[in-house]
């Protein structure tokens, strides 16, 4: 269970916890205390008899010891193996105390105040003292410290503080870790003292009130009695909602078995304990244990007192043979030590060629179930009381079979010379494939899809029905998609199996509609993304489309956002703002377990200044916007991994993640993309990239002025260091990372000119040999060319550069074409002119494009005519013309908001790797693992109807799926501004139109061009909801009527918005005149 095992049995009276007990971890040391007895209790494992400590002695003696009156003896806290005891006592000045006190020599070895809104106090399994607070002094900071014992005294050797404002999700435990977290709950090693964590969950919306785990699994309990169950080893989340109220989980320390002990207040008698399936949450077993006390459990040994003594029962012992029969052969295939537990509880092994050959078939049986194996015809049939239920045939790959034996729950396994296969009798009496696995070699009882058996399928056994029924089950199942997708993803694509990840990519996102929180799936496809679209494209911009508008798990709701107004005009170019504002719900992403936190509140400090200065300079540019909150489904798709070398890393760059996988403009043509680059963006590339440009601006400045003769010495210096430093810095680092692509990089060339032209040119005018005007010229033109390429970071300015580089990109061919012609007159004028400068030649037919005919004399040459009209005929008239048009064509083609993004995201990527040490990329506020983002109201609506209406998504594969809370949001919306604010324009303009001109006006409401009102001079409602037509007649417009008037109009409005709501027209005339018009359509 919890390490924190205190549990109060009575009613607490006058501040002080009623009656306790405590265990040490290996159930040495007991200690009770009722609250109301004058004596706390001790039981030893290896005595029967208890050892009786009278309080009030006790009290005097810490006093006398401590120097510090104590009256009241509060808690009791922990207890270890050597017979340490953890008190929280109260001074008489009512102050709290916290003292270990060692029962066997009767001594205190620490004491400390403890006046904090939070403590923890925990002995580690190797007898050390680990406490955790919140300091009074600091609110914004969990303080951690651990001390050993030496020379009868604890010591502090260590501490260390979190930086965080909330404190209560911190738990403690004996193996030295520390779990801290609201939002994501992480994991440290308090021992190792590594600053780094080494887990991270993501716990959803509500917050956890108890953690446990083992090697492989970490249960979390949270405040609405649900339960989350993780794997250490794929990070995958299983949600169990069970149907009793939780008091207390733990975890079996022989298997993966969850304990839950559920909360009977109003039954005295006893508790239950329940054993879970903690992938499938099936309730396996209930045993309950009987006592008028309340009980305490570690791992599955339940300590309670009965008779005056303490009894401690391995309930996991008692009913192991029951729990294997009712345990789901994926669960036992998971654990841990999963073959060690099939070795000791399977069934009889027969093998199959020690069997008698008379024998017509081999069988193995238990009480309920009976399966038979023919020899000749290679079948497997289920028998129940001697009939056969079901059979299969099996393939002739499969049949050599070595031997066969049956687990408790009645499945069968067969070992053939390859492989491990599992069958299983369904709930409808049908055999089924339930595992087809290659055998390990290191143990032949370990059963495990981690070496490559999917490939072995795909490649060899999808002709065969009942494996391809079995893949099925596995991904049309939420917990078996969870344990396999992975792995049958990864296979898939190495096979070419298209269908497949077809598949796998539509239940991803079936399962997660089903379930909002379980957003870890997306991580099977986001894993793997880059391989999905090396194999085919096709995929992975289906996935993208499909997951285009992900709600968020949270519930869905809009919210008021403070956004700025877009400027074009330069001055407010920093000041960009986006609808898709990107942001991370973790409020302690960078916690950090630290030594020391003054650097770190010196930099908070100034960021806090940064942001408050700058939102005070945009508060007049400011504007409230309904938003609604999305998610991005690529879980981990910008984060890197936590294990890393940091000297390889910063001259080698780090291992790549997705995002710089991923070269696909397709995900930067919508919202998750463009959301994810506004993030990165925001958060630290903004920053990094004008310090390059700041750094290169310098760098600029210092070489012009050093070239027109100002301060030479001086500038040449500074220009020299900035060139080599950035050179160094930035350039060199990119060719050792990828020296493929930095080469055949054609911007990469052009800041390597720009660089080590004025370095070179730098150094020589300092060794007293300038160089050639010529080259500093030419030095100049780079230098000033790549600060233009600065810019083509900002959309206003990017929308030319991708116009420049995608049509250039495009007609290079054209290029092609017209220096080959002009090549072609070239040589023609060099034959008739007997010239032999092809350059000069070249140069004259090139200067005919602009109309200079100045190279050529007619006289001399009266052929030239015949060359200059064809040239200008064919080149300048026909071709360049021709140019244009092709230019008009491929501008029109140039995707501009997407190209932009794309160059945004590659230089982000720069920043990433160039810029950012090591230690920067692991900042989870900077590289979350999951991202969400706020979208405009109307821009989501927009996008709807888009989706709804337009012919783009018509019968297309790639349309977006739309959650219904989504829809069901913003049709609400729809029908609040129809309601209030359509509806107050109608009531304004009838208000006004009926006291000026009272019989004269005319409303009509429409939908789908038949109408649902039609008013003319005097109305009154006709109440048949069954015509289309709603009429009004008798209705006198005096003034004291107009109100009753508008209320009928407002109640049909809302009937009708109601009842129509995805499509409505209403109009309201005035002698043919529309006063109010409004028309809605929203996506089903």
């Amino acid at each position: 269970m919890s390490d924190d095992i205190i549990i109060d049995i009575s009613t607490p009276e006058s501040g002080v916890k009623g009656e306790q007990m405590i265990c040490s971890l290996s159930l040495k040391s007991v200690a009770t205390w009722n609250g109301k007895d004058e004596k706390i209790s001790i039981w030893q494992k290896s005595s029967s008899a208890n050892e009786d400590i009278e309080l009030n002695v006790l009290i005097e003696k810490l006093s006398s010891i401590t120097n510090i009156n104590f009256h009241k003896l509060v808690e009791l806290v922990d207890i270890s193996d050597e017979k340490l005891l953890i008190l929280e006592l109260e001074s008489d000045d009512c102050n709290p105390y916290r003292v270990v006190y060692d029962l066997n020599y009767q001594r205190s070895l620490i004491h400390k105040y403890t006046p904090h809104i939070f403590v923890k106090w925990k002995f580690l399994e190797n007898g050390n003292l680990l406490t955790m607070h919140h300091e009074q002094s600091n609110k914004s900071r969990l303080k951690i410290e651990l001390y050993f014992i030496e020379n009868g005294s604890f010591k502090l050797k260590r501490s260390y503080f979190i930086l965080t404002n909330y404190y209560d999700n911190s738990y403690l435990f004996s193996q030295g870790q520390l779990m801290h977290g609201s939002k994501y709950l992480r994991q440290w090693n308090v021992i190792k003292g590594s600053k780094d964590f080494d887990h991270q969950y993501y716990l959803g919306c509500s917050k956890s009130v108890q953690v446990c785990f083992n090697e492989s699994l970490l249960a979390v309990r949270k405040l609405n009695n649900s339960l989350i169950i993780y794997s250490k080893k794929t990070g995958m989340a299983f949600f169990q909602r069970l149907q009793v109220k939780i008091k207390d989980i733990g975890f079996c320390k022989e298997s993966d078995l969850l304990i839950v002990q559920e909360d009977n207040e109003s039954n005295i008698d006893g508790f239950n304990y329940h054993f879970i399936d903690p992938y499938f949450g099936n309730i396996l077993y209930t045993q309950r244990i009987k006592s008028k006390h309340k009980q305490l459990i570690i791992h599955e040994n339940v300590i309670s007192i009965v008779d005056n003594s303490v009894q401690i029962e391995n309930i996991f012992e008692n009913t192991k043979k029951q729990l294997y029969r009712e345990m789901s052969t994926h669960l036992l295939l998971s654990m841990t030590n999963s073959a060690s537990i099939i070795r000791d509880c399977k069934g009889e092994t027969k093998e199959f060629s020690k069997c008698n050959e008379c024998d017509e078939y081999v069988e193995v049986s238990s009480t309920l179930l009976t399966w038979k194996i023919y020899k000749s015809e290679r079948k497997l049939s289920a028998n129940i009381n001697s009939q056969e239920i079901d059979c299969i045939i099996l393939d002739e790959r499969l049949s050599n079979i070595f031997y066969f034996y049956m687990l408790p729950n009645d499945d069968l396994v067969i070992h053939t010379n390859y492989y491990g296969i599992i069958f299983t009798l369904n709930s409808q009496n049908k055999i089924e494939l339930l595992f087809f696995s290659q055998l390990s070699k290191d143990d032949e009882h370990h059963y495990s899809y981690e070496n490559d058996s999917f490939e072995i399928i795909f490649n060899k056994f999808t002709n065969q029905p009942i494996i391809i029924e079995m893949i099925v089950n596995y991904l049309d199942d939420i917990t078996k998609f969870t344990l396999y997708a992975s792995y049958i993803l990864q296979a898939a694509i190495k096979c070419r199996k298209g269908d497949i990840i077809d598949h796998i990519i539509e239940k991803c996102i079936d399962h997660y509609n089903k379930n909002p929180e379980n957003i870890h799936l997306f991580k099977i496809v986001t894993n793997h993304i880059s391989e999905i679209r090396k194999y085919n494209h096709y995929y992975v911009k289906k996935f993208f489309n499909y997951t285009t508008l992900i709600k968020a798990p949270q519930k869905i709701q809009c919210e008021e956002v403070t956004g700025q107004r877009k400027f074009f005009l330069p001055i407010f170019i920093l000041f960009e703002y986006h609808h898709l504002y990107g942001f991370t719900h973790d409020t302690d992403a960078d916690s950090y377990l630290l030594k020391s936190t003054f650097f770190l509140n010196i930099i908070r400090s100034l960021r806090d200044n940064s942001y408050s200065l700058y939102n005070y300079l945009l508060k007049p540019f400011s504007k409230k916007r309904s938003a609604i909150k999305l998610y991005i489904p690529l879980p981990q798709f910008a984060s890197y991994n936590t294990n890393y070398n940091p000297v390889k890393e910063f001259f080698l760059g780090p291992e790549k993640n997705e995002f710089l996988k991923l070269k696909d403009s397709h995900f930067y043509s919508d919202w998750n993309g463009e959301a994810l680059l506004n993030f990165k963006w925001k958060k630290f590339g903004r920053f990094y990239y004008y310090i390059n440009w700041l750094l290169y601006i310098a760098f600029l400045i210092t070489f012009s002025l050093a070239t027109h003769g100002n301060f030479q010495k001086v500038c040449f210096i500074i220009s020299a260091m900035l060139g080599f430093f950035q050179l160094l810095f930035f350039e060199v680092r990119q060719f050792l990372w990828n020296m493929k692509k930095y080469f055949f990089s054609i911007w990469n060339w052009f800041d390597l000119i720009a660089y080590i032209l004025p370095i070179v040119i730098s150094i020589q005018w300092l060794m007293n040999h300038p160089l050639p005007a010529w080259v500093s010229s030419v030095s100049i033109f780079f230098l000033e060319l790549r600060f233009i390429f600065y810019l083509r970071v900002f959309e206003q300015f990017c929308i030319y550069f991708a116009i420049i580089i995608g049509v250039a990109r495009n007609t290079i061919s054209f290029f092609v074409i017209l220096a080959f012609i002009i090549i072609v007159y070239t040589h023609a004028f060099i034959v008739l002119n007997n010239h032999n400068n092809f350059f000069d030649s070249f140069l004259a037919i090139y200067k005919l494009m602009t109309g200079d005919t100045t190279n050529l004399e007619f006289q001399k040459n009266p052929e030239l005519i015949i060359i200059w009209i064809s040239f200008s005929v064919f080149t300048v008239i026909y071709l360049l013309n021709l140019f244009i048009g092709l230019l008009n064509e491929e501008i029109q083609k140039i995707d501009k908001k997407t190209l932009f993004l794309h160059q945004r995201a590659e230089i982000l990527a720069e920043i990433e790797l160039f810029n950012l040490f090591p230690s920067q990329r692991r900042l989870k506020s900077w590289f979350p693992d999951h991202i969400y983002y706020y979208v405009n109201v109307d821009e989501l609506q927009r996008k709807l109807n888009e989706i709804n209406s337009s012919d783009t998504y018509k019968g297309s594969p790639y349309k977006p799926i739309i959650h219904p809370d989504l829809l069901d949001l913003i049709t609400c919306k729809i029908t609040n501004s129809i309601e209030n604010g359509t509806y107050n324009s109608i009531s304004e303009s009838i208000n006004f139109s009926l006291l000026k001109n009272k019989g004269q006006i005319s409303i009509t409401l429409k939908f789908k061009g038949k109408k649902l009102i039609d008013y003319t001079d005097h109305i009154v409602m006709d109440n048949d909801d069954d015509k289309d037509d709603k009429e009004f007649k008798n209705m006198n417009s005096e003034e004291n009527n107009i109100q009753d008037y508008l209320k009928s109009i407002q109640n049909i409005i809302k009937s009708n918005v109601s009842k129509n709501k995805h499509y409505l027209n209403i109009t309201l005339e005035f002698k043919g005149a529309k006063l109010v018009k409004y028309e809605s359509q929203v996506a089903d």
